[in-house]
């Protein structure tokens, strides 16, 4: 089993929303933390731990990005996520995952 951590720097975690089901909202996340436990052996074994911290939001617009900062918004100061590897072949791996907003 070896452990990798994505390097910030290089990686990105963006979200796209429909927003009244007429635009969307595109953005990413500019504080995380995504460590990949990889298991070469017996991949199934594997897992992906993100940790997001929601205040580094950006949409792009920092009128929307403040309030969704604000109290009076319903998202939580931090998000996670982890998955499990469910399948594999020699070439493709699927991912299932709960996260937690």
């Amino acid at each position: 089993m070896s452990t990798w951590d994505l390097d910030p720097a290089h990686s990105q975690i963006e979200f796209a929303v429909k927003h009244m089901m007429v635009t969307t909202v595109r953005g990413q996340f500019r504080k995380f933390t995504v460590a990949v436990d990889f298991d070469e052996a017996n991949p199934e074994r594997s897992t992906v731990e993100a940790h997001i911290d929601a205040s580094s939001i950006d949409t792009g617009m920092e009128a929307r990005d403040a309030h969704l900062r604000s109290a009076t918004s319903s998202m939580r100061p931090s998000i996670r996520s982890s998955c499990s590897v469910a399948r594999t072949s020699s070439r493709a791996a699927t991912a299932i995952g709960s996260t937690a907003i």
